[in-house]
């Protein structure tokens, strides 16, 4: 039965019969409604303030499914009750205007759940926000007096497949208790998804190397092992209570609580219902996809991060100890919420909008699975590799505070975003070809990239800027993040800060040389390519020099350079490659011609270049005292005609 497009009524009780609504139908209902047949909403709107029993099917399109009534109980005994696009707003603000008591209720990983006024939801754990390949359900932005009590099932899905084995930066949209003013959240869900290693009795599927670990930023850097230097592994997850974790590392001793908003490292070994242990712990198995679920109460309203750490601070660690200088800064922080976040809310203004942070920079470091390398973003739309201002559900990334006068990031619902890193972009698989992205910073820049193959690259983004400085300086560039890949790649400043994002004006009269680094996990053939080059005048070379092989390349014509990195430690690190910015004397604006005739109240002057560029400014000047003195007339911007 296809419903009249628009309708009233106290109820509807479909038995078993099937009812769609779709042509955008208007649907209001002011009483029950029970389905036991199949309630299919196509598109429209379909709006009850009664309860809502479902002992049948029930499918959605792109209809808003409206619930706006008070203390409306939502029951499903038949296939569950998935929605789209779902809103609660229920009238009169107050206790629990809709209550899933019992079955099972979900928002479909493109689905959004929105609150409305001062309304309550209790899921009462009969709630599940789903996650797939494509995109993850949202909880949108909740306004002040709304609330969502009680659990909510929260899914991660995690791309499997060959090249994906390896680690992953992961937080947690919910919390489990209250700790100290601070709400904590368990990562022992894990278990049910994936096999965890870590320390014996420990309460692991094997004692071995650490799967899960923690960042301390106040540690010096070390790689002597797994447990040392400013990871610290995990090596109990069976305390009382189960939020309370012990860590095993150089600078940690006890037990320790998660507050919201902080990241985990671990690393992923496939889905444990797919083979063994022993076989899912072998190196070099394939991981097969898994999606993982998490049960809590959803983070709601403001997080202020507190370092898991230091708890009782609300502030980000910044360590200014000499030998702590290459990790100095460096947060290992998550997205708190239900929802993908937009970095480009960040502000250091208003703690209780967007994303504010306080002596903390405007960039992100995001752990691209695929590369195992950290792509940047910073604010403005500027990018390294594939990084990307959608911070996805879910996802773990690092922050660089920039002093210890109380670095600090404060999360509030205004930073939500309904935009997806959808499919190839999704944030726990590989990012999305370079070229699809939005190219939303126009000043001059270029970007370098090393290659070892199609997958496995690093790049980073040179740009310049009449304002920055070349010397480092935060929020203007990024201090370069190793990461674990194959490949990798930074510049310097003129003060040997390795930078991500290197900004600098543009070069006159002397040329500009930026020092690279360049390093690979093996010996091999290796490539240099410019993938991108925007609004550098065409007056500026660009010469890649390497001394190794006492070799140039104009890569403005010739924008791929092979080379090789062999036992010789001088063909690999920060001494073999230069990349050179200058005029080019030859392609500079010249005057051809300049003639002047009287014209009515005036004078026309018409004159003739070459190399002019639409980036070119004429100033017209006269003298009336034989020449010792040029007063401006007016200026000219050209418009590219050489004349």
């Amino acid at each position: 039965m296809l419903l009249p497009s628009f309708l009233m009524g106290q109820g509807i009780i479909t038995s078993s019969n099937a009812y769609v609504i779709a042509n955008s139908c208007y649907v209001v209902v002011s009483g029950n409604v029970a389905n036991s047949g199949t309630l299919n909403l196509q598109s429209g709107n379909f709006t009850m303030s009664g309860n809502y029993t479902n002992s049948g099917t029930y499918t959605q399109g792109t209809a808003n499914m409206v619930f706006n009534g008070s203390n409306q109980v939502l029951t499903d005994n038949g296939f569950g009750t998935m929605f789209t696009n779902v809103f609660f707003s229920g009238n009169g603000g107050s206790g629990n205007p809709a209550v899933m008591s019992s079955g099972n209720f979900s928002v479909s990983s493109q689905g959004v759940l929105t609150m409305v006024n001062s309304t309550s939801l209790n899921a009462n754990g009969n709630l599940t926000l789903n996650s797939d390949a494509t995109s993850s359900a949202t909880v949108a932005a909740i306004p002040s007096g709304s609330t969502i009590t009680n659990s909510v099932n929260v899914q991660r899905y995690i791309t499997g497949g060959a090249g994906y084995r390896g680690y992953r930066l992961i937080s947690s949209p919910v919390y489990s208790a209250t700790v100290s003013s601070n709400n904590v959240f368990s990562i022992n869900y894990l278990t049910s998804s994936v096999f965890l290693t870590g320390s014996s009795g420990g309460g692991f599927d094997k004692t071995g190397n650490p799967t899960l670990y923690l960042y301390r930023e106040d540690q010096l850097p070390s790689n002597s092992s797994f447990t040392s230097g400013n990871f610290e592994g995990i090596s109990a997850i069976n305390n009382s209570p189960a939020y309370n974790y012990s860590v095993s590392g150089a600078g940690t001793f006890g037990a320790f609580y998660l507050p919201a908003g902080n990241g985990v490292m671990f690393f992923f070994r496939g889905n444990r219902a797919s083979a063994s242990l022993t076989t899912e712990t072998t190196p070099g198995y394939t991981p097969v996809t898994v999606t993982t679920t998490t049960t809590a109460t959803l983070n709601q309203g403001q997080v202020v991060v507190h370092d898991w750490y230091t708890p009782a601070l609300a502030n980000l660690g910044y360590t200014s100890a000499t030998a702590n200088a290459a990790v100095r800064g460096f947060n290992l922080v998550g997205n708190p919420y239900a929802s993908s976040i937009d970095w480009e809310q960040y502000n250091t203004t208003t703690t209780t909008s967007g994303i504010y942070a306080n002596n903390v920079s405007n960039t992100i470091y995001e752990l691209n699975p695929a590369t195992n390398n950290y792509d940047v973003y910073q604010v403005g739309g500027i990018f390294t590799n594939h990084g990307s201002r959608t911070i996805a559900s879910g996802q773990g990334f690092f922050v660089l505070a920039t002093n210890n006068s109380s670095p600090k990031l404060i999360f509030n619902e205004t930073a939500k975003s309904l935009t997806q890193n959808t499919g190839l972009n999704l944030f726990m698989t590989t990012k999305g070809d370079m070229t699809t992205l939005n190219k939303v910073n126009i000043n001059p820049h270029l970007r370098l990239q090393m290659s070892m193959d199609s997958v496995n690259s690093d790049d980073v983004y040179i740009g310049f800027d009449a304002g920055a400085s070349a010397q480092f300086t935060a929020d203007y560039d990024a201090p370069y993040r190793p990461g674990n890949g194959q490949v990798s790649l930074g510049s310097y400043s003129v003060d040997s800060v390795m930078l991500a994002i290197n900004k600098m004006p543009l070069p006159k009269l002397q040329q500009r040389i930026i020092p690279l680094f360049v390093t690979a996990k093996a010996y091999g053939t290796y490539r240099l390519n410019l993938t991108e080059i925007a609004a550098i005048p065409q007056m500026y070379d660009i010469w890649l020099m390497d001394k190794f092989n006492k070799d140039s390349l104009d890569m403005r014509h010739n924008p791929t350079y092979a080379f090789d990195i062999t036992t010789d430690t001088n063909s690999y690190g920060s001494k073999r490659f230069q990349l050179v910015i200058r005029e080019n004397q030859a392609l500079m604006v010249h005057l051809l011609n300049f003639t002047a005739t009287k014209a009515q109240n005036g004078a026309q002057a018409v004159w003739v270049t070459e190399n002019e560029q639409n980036y070119t400014n004429f100033t017209v000047e006269r003298s009336t005292d034989g020449g010792k003195t040029f007063p401006i007339l007016g200026g000219y911007a050209s418009s590219a005609q050489s004349t």
